[in-house]
């Protein structure tokens, strides 16, 4: 059985609004003190698409990376565990990715050509999608509100 629960809202509005007041403030502070915790997509890098011979493991490809100190994330791709994509926030030059390659090449059987497998993505292309997101949200947020303003009473879309 389901208790009913009843809670007066407009009676104790200075306490819901003072919990929600608390949350957006310690949201905000976090988001002062942390800032934005960006991957690749925001901050520009290098991913790598890398194909196998073999089902290979996330953690040992990254013991095997460790010597160029990537601070990479490896994601396994794929049902069959035969595809990797590397991603780091550093720029990989050209000797570098050569090297890499030939590394997971040996020890792991890749496959196929690096050159279609690596992309660079300049941190402008970041600054532009972490704009474009932003955007998005803000868009959205409006859209929301508007939406919830036309489908409620006026007081209660206010609270909301």
């Amino acid at each position: 059985m389901i208790k009913s629960l009843a809670i007066n809202i407009e009676k104790n509005y200075k306490k819901f609004f003072a919990a929600s007041l608390a949350v957006m403030v310690i949201g905000l502070v976090i988001f002062m003190v942390m800032g934005f915790n960006l991957g690749i997509d925001f901050k520009g890098g290098t991913n790598f698409e890398i194909g196998f011979d073999q089902p290979v493991d996330s953690a040992a490809i990254g013991e095997a990376l460790k010597p160029f100190d990537l601070s990479a994330d490896i994601i396994s791709i794929g049902g069959d565990g035969k595809g990797v994509i590397i991603k780091t926030v550093k720029e990989v030059d050209g000797d570098t990715r050569k090297a890499i390659f030939e590394i997971l090449k040996n020890q792991f059987g890749a496959t196929g050509d690096l050159a279609n497998g690596v992309k660079k993505i300049s941190p402008t292309i970041g600054a532009e999608s972490l704009k474009s997101a932003l955007w998005s949200v803000m868009i959205a947020a409006i859209g929301m509100l508007i939406y919830i303003t036309l489908r409620f009473e006026w007081k209660f879309a206010v609270a909301a």
